[in-house]
This record gives structure tokens, C-alpha cells and sequence, in this order.
């Protein structure tokens, strides 16, 4: 049976994709730098699972005191590195010791968790709120896989859901679907007519002084991006504007979940040699 090595951090999803995948696989959890060099110095073993954020830029494993350094890069040389996020410094690595590496980020994979992601805004939408979403006006910022299971979830349960969108085509598309659409200046000078407003885009979209329009309002931002985040959250929370940051939502309310279809698609990807 392939024998594999899986870093585990504090990322609750991964101890439920361990169990999982050693169910299916001969594999060993790590933890520590010296759990980590013990088990690399047997030949047997033939890939590795890291975490979702990879190898920073420091060649350190996200989470853990575990660093890629030339005393033991060498025995990765035809071996295969399964992780989430690649950086350019693991992508260099990978050329100069003969390693190859895999995303197990897969389309199918966004998509299973993107539906999790939707779970956690309906959650918040409704622990933190007095409105319905039935019937509310919703604006959803971004238009790529996530807007795109938000735009459909939130219309099925009967809310007015407007896509926002920089891209003509995302637009088109959305409208083919029967949403409203409008682009970011559109929406600026209308954003006091939301309920919500859903951010899935990882840049800063709504300005300051778009921003302060809500001052006073009810309207809720739920933003679910990831860095660099589509609003500056200080100044909302400076000015009593009711916005939740809520990065990495699966993890969070569903780890178990989460964590399962990462099994599922990594499993899928070691037994289909990719």
C-alpha cells in the first residue's frame, strides 16, 4: 500500500480529513519538525498532504514549526506534495529538488465548500438580523463560483438578489439567469436600498466614502473574502456600520464537513495519480 505523510495544524478540518483518509491509506500524522524529519528519512513513503495555505515564503508549513531546508529537500526528489495553496517558493523548490506538486483546491472542491460557505451567511443573516431573507434585497458582490451558488440559494429562498459585477460577461450571465444586475459605480450610488450585501470579492470594492452612506442605516455587510477584503472593517466598526468579517467560514461552523470532502478529493487525486 502507498505510505503518505500528512501535516497536521491547528486547522480542525484536517484532523477529520486524517481520519478519513487513513481509513483508505497507509498514512502517518505529523506534527513537529522532528516527527517530520524521523518519518521523511524512510524511502517508503511517497507523497505528502500539507495543509491548505501550504509553504509561506520562508519555506515554513503553515501552522507548524516545520521548515523545507536543503539538509532534507533532497529526499522529496520524485515524490508528490498535495496541498492547497501553491507558493512561488514551493513551486522553485519543486523544479530544483525533481518533486511535483498538486492543489487539491479543485473546482469540486470549491463548489462543495462554496455551498458550506452559504450555509455560514444564511447563519449570521439570521443570528443577526430581524429581517427575513424572504423577500429582502440583497446585493452580492462578485460573480465567480461562490456569487454564483449565493446568487441561486439566496433567490430560492425568495430574496430580491441583485449581482454585482465588474465583468460585462459575469453580468450577461447573471441576467440570463434573471438577476439584476448593476456594476460598481451603479451600485455605489444605490447601496442604501440593500438589506445585505455580500462581499466574495478579495479587493477592496466599496470605498470609504460609499461606505460612510450606510452610517445610520440597517443594512448589513457579511463580507466572506479573503485578504486584502472588500471593505475597510475598521472604518465601519468606527462608525457603527453593521459589517461581520467572516474569512474561512467552512472551517469554521463545519469543519467536519469541510474536512471530509478534502479527504474526498485528495483520496480521489492519490488513487487517480494525479
Amino acid at each position: 500500500m502507498t505510505r503518505g505523510l500528512i501535516i497536521l495544524n491547528q486547522d480542525r478540518r484536517f484532523n477529520h480529513t486524517y481520519t478519513f483518509l487513513q481509513s483508505k491509506l497507509s498514512i502517518e500524522p505529523v506534527k513537529t519538525l522532528e516527527e517530520f524529519i524521523n518519518s521523511i528519512q524512510h524511502e517508503d513513503w511517497k507523497f505528502i498532504i500539507l495543509p491548505v495555505r501550504g509553504v509561506n515564503d520562508t519555506g515554513y508549513i503553515d501552522g507548524t514549526d516545520i521548515v523545507l531546508h536543503d539538509a532534507i529537500l533532497p529526499k522529496f526528489t520524485g515524490k508528490v506534495i498535495y496541498t492547497g495553496l501553491i507558493s512561488s517558493l514551493l513551486e522553485k523548490l519543486a523544479e530544483q529538488y525533481g518533486f511535483r506538486i498538486v492543489s487539491y483546491l479543485t473546482n469540486d472542491f470549491a463548489i462543495k465548500n462554496n455551498y458550506i460557505t452559504v450555509e455560514g451567511i444564511i447563519e449570521t443573516i439570521v443570528n443577526h438580523s430581524d429581517k427575513a431573507i424572504y423577500g429582502s434585497k440583497i446585493a452580492i458582490l462578485g460573480y465567480g463560483k461562490l456569487g454564483v451558488i449565493c446568487a441561486k440559494v439566496l433567490k430560492n429562498m425568495k430574496a430580491q438578489v441583485t449581482v454585482v459585477a465588474r465583468n460585462d460577461k459575469d453580468r450577461l450571465h447573471a441576467s440570463i439567469y434573471d438577476f439584476a444586475v448593476l456594476d460598481y459605480s451603479e451600485f455605489a450610488k444605490r447601496i442604501t436600498e440593500y438589506d445585505f450585501i455580500i462581499n466574495t470579492v478579495p479587493n477592496k470594492v466599496i470605498a470609504n466614502d460609499t461606505l460612510a452612506s450606510l452610517i445610520g442605516t440597517e443594512t448589513t455587510i457579511i463580507d466572506v473574502s479573503s485578504p486584502p477584503f472588500g471593505l475597510d472593517h475598521e472604518f465601519a466598526n468606527t462608525n457603527q456600520i453593521k459589517a461581520f468579517l467572516l474569512p474561512g467560514i467552512p472551517g469554521k461552523i463545519a469543519p467536519k464537513t469541510s474536512g471530509l470532502i478534502l479527504g474526498e478529493t485528495i483520496y480521489k487525486q492519490i488513487i487517480g495519480g494525479e
